[in-house]
């Protein structure tokens, strides 16, 4: 997996207790679910999907942007740190 991507490969084990927090704490499930959707929606929308493209492509270009430098999408880098 990339640098700051996590995957969730649980045992049975793991599985059932994961299941058992979620019924046992509902209200740290939702919240849990809540803070997912906002990264999701903030960070993957189609405007920060473009955003990150036409950065790559003027970091590529070497051409700054007339609006500023512009953002990029969580978990990916910024030309200059690489």
């Amino acid at each position: 997996s990339p640098p700051g991507t996590w995957w969730l490969e649980p045992s049975r084990r793991e599985l059932s207790a994961a299941m058992r927090a979620v019924v046992e704490e509902p209200e740290r499930a939702k919240a849990k679910g809540a803070e997912g959707r906002r990264r999701i929606v903030e960070g993957f929308s189609w405007d920060a999907a473009a955003d990150c493209a036409a950065r790559r492509i003027e970091d590529l270009l070497g051409v700054p942007s007339p609006s500023g430098p512009r953002g990029t999408a969580p978990g990916t880098p910024r030309e200059a740190d690489r």
